[in-house]
């Protein structure tokens, strides 16, 4: 499907680099608030079969309610044993219902409390909730598992982002459904003030992937799909895109900018299609398979007058968009941005949904997923490091230095994402400027 400009757009898209005007009717910042109707649910149901699990098991045995004692009190085996003592120990209701065991060792539970003496009318009553149970999980999730599913959102004990979990689910489960996964897919971006034309900026694109693993031998994979909208015929027109590393570019390759320096070697066998809508897509051809094979791609450009100054009647937006095609552990997405040009203006960040035939377009001003976090960092090179990436610096500091660009005169924000997922854009949003010399005519 070909990408969609606004008529509003002052610029169009370059290479994940949208620039928009700030719409006028921008969502408010604060969302209105739904009644948290399945979390209060499971609080209030689940939490009157714990009290009363709770109560039985502690006038029963006079002791501690760990899982030990409550195995030898009641004859249960280690693992139910465990849920129960969870279960009852936990602070609130949603806590606990991460702990409830299925319909059968419910019953067994019941059958061994009963056993050992329990009063008959608070076991029926426990019977009635377990009842209860299964009528919320079937109104909410209609079955057990994607009742689970739903409760790891509302972890708050683990050690680890639940949602972290799920998202390594999908990303193993994409890995192996597609046949090919990357360590990380990376993004570097740098923006300053052009020295041809002060109305507008420059920005500077690498991007790519790094170890590229096939699962299956067979098995090509659209990589990149740069822009290439040129104005060869006459440079002052518009955003310019150039060659990062000139040599680099070869003429089998179609004008693509390959950063020959950070790509692996032998340089991976690559596809170039152009495509009627100005761009084109980046194929990498099949090849073996496994760790042992893993190759990088990078693409690195300059883009000259890339995006225009604000105006009063028309302010401006760079969206630093990272759109995740291809399954990857890691999603860095950083931003260099020019002190000077951009005193006292912080981007934030987000993730949005890209499904199908709906991509992302930041006109369209969605609500996103949820809300990202970026880090500060100065760029000095010891700040810049990644131990999971140990070349992600060196790119950064190798690339600034072919553009002739600076880096002490910029700071940068960088976005980390564990497991990101497929179909999904994470974007870096930066208000730009006016004209430093608006003031001066």
């Amino acid at each position: 499907m070909a990408r969609r400009h606004s008529a509003q757009s002052s610029t169009p898209d370059v290479d994940g680099l949208a620039a928009t005007p700030a719409a006028q009717g921008t969502q408010a910042a604060t969302e209105r608030s739904r009644p948290a109707r399945f979390t209060s649910e499971v609080e209030a149901v689940v939490g009157r079969l714990q009290r009363v699990l709770g109560d039985l098991a502690g006038e029963l045995t006079k002791q501690s309610l760990r899982p030990n004692a409550l195995a030898e009190a009641f004859g249960l085996d280690r693992s139910l044993a465990w849920k129960l003592s969870r279960l009852i120990q936990a602070p609130d209701g949603l806590t606990a219902a991460r702990h409830l065991p299925g319909r059968p060792g419910l019953n067994l539970i019941l059958e061994s409390l009963a056993h050992a003496g329990a009063d008959r009318d608070r076991i029926a009553q426990a019977r009635e909730y377990v009842h209860e149970i299964e009528l919320l999980v079937q109104r909410h999730a209609g079955k057990k598992s994607e009742f689970r599913a739903m409760l790891r959102a509302y972890e708050t004990d683990s050690r680890v982002d639940p949602r972290e979990i799920i998202r390594r689910d999908a990303f193993r489960t994409s890995a192996a459904a597609w046949g090919v996964q990357a360590q990380a897919q990376i993004a570097i971006h740098a923006i300053r003030r052009s020295e041809s034309d002060p109305s507008t900026f420059d920005l500077l694109a690498v991007n790519g992937h790094v170890g590229i693993r096939r699962l299956r031998p067979d098995v090509p994979w659209t990589i990149n799909r740069p822009s290439l909208r040129d104005h060869p015929n006459d440079e002052k027109i518009g955003p310019q895109h150039l060659p990062l590393v000139p040599s680099a570019v070869s003429e089998g390759e179609n004008g693509i900018p390959i950063y020959e320096a950070f790509c692996s070697h032998p340089r991976p066998e690559l596809r170039v299609f152009r495509l009627a809508n100005g761009t084109a897509e980046v194929q990498l051809a099949e090849g073996p398979v496994g760790q042992t094979a893993e190759q990088t791609v990078i693409f690195a450009k300059k883009i000259l007058r890339a995006v225009r100054c604000s105006t009063p009647d028309k302010p401006n937006v760079i969206n630093n968009a990272a759109h995740v095609a291809t399954p990857a552990e890691w999603l860095v997405s950083d931003f260099l941005v020019h002190q000077s040009s951009f005193d006292g203006i912080e981007p934030d960040a987000a993730s949005h949904a890209e499904l199908g035939m709906w991509p992302w377009f930041a006109e369209d001003n969605r609500r996103p997923l949820e809300r990202l976090a970026l880090k500060r960092l100065q760029t000095e090179p010891q700040l810049l490091r990644m131990e999971s990436l140990p070349r992600h610096h060196e790119m950064i500091l190798h690339a600034m230095d072919h553009a002739g660009w600076n880096r002490e005169e910029f700071v940068l924000y960088r976005l980390v994402q564990r497991y990101p997922l497929l179909s999904t854009v994470s974007v870096i949003t930066l208000p730009v400027p006016g004209d430093h010399r608006a003031g001066e005519e």
